[in-house]
């Protein structure tokens, strides 16, 4: 029995990537690590620094046309009502 995903995995990978690399700008080691769910990445800065960042895909899915315009607590709130209430449950 497989699991539904609400969105293209594929497409989210390609959005994680670009978030990624918009986080961690022009360093010269970075590795990323795609998961069904989410997507790591790791930085090693030029002083020696790792830095660890993670992407779940289900993240990107909030509605991103009034994100922009919204306050921190109007965007914590669409991200609250965007986490299925019983996902483990089918």
């Amino acid at each position: 029995m497989g699991t539904i995903k609400p969105f293209n995995v594929e497409e989210k990978r390609v959005e994680a990537s670009r978030r990624i690399h918009s986080v961690f700008g022009k360093q010269p080691f970075l590795y990323i690590k795609y998961r069904d769910n989410y997507a790591e990445g790791y930085c090693q800065y030029k002083n020696g620094q790792t830095v660890g960042f993670t992407v779940w895909y289900r993240d990107m899915i909030i509605r991103t046309d009034r994100y922009e315009a919204q306050s921190p607590h109007e965007k914590a709130m669409d991200y609250i009502n965007s986490i299925p209430e019983r996902a483990w449950a089918s």
